[in-house]
């Protein structure tokens, strides 16, 4: 397993640990993935790189990159 993935791993053990629901844990983790992004690419930067990830999810999800709100 590489760093990135061994540190993804225990970050959601402590998520989900320290929190009442699943849901919960990856709010908090998404959270801090922001957090993250915006300190080092800046808001706009930031909020770009989340909605591409909210794209890729959705087409996984649906077969369609079109993401309805």
């Amino acid at each position: 397993m590489t760093a990135p993935a061994t540190l993804a791993e225990q970050l959601a053990r402590v998520a989900v640990d320290a929190t009442d629901h699943p849901a919960d844990a990856v709010t908090a983790l998404m959270k801090a993935g922001g957090i993250i992004l915006q300190r080092t690419f800046g808001a706009d930067e930031a909020v770009r790189i989340m909605a591409e990830v909210e794209r890729d999810w959705t087409k996984l999800r649906t077969g369609s990159d079109v993401v309805r709100h």
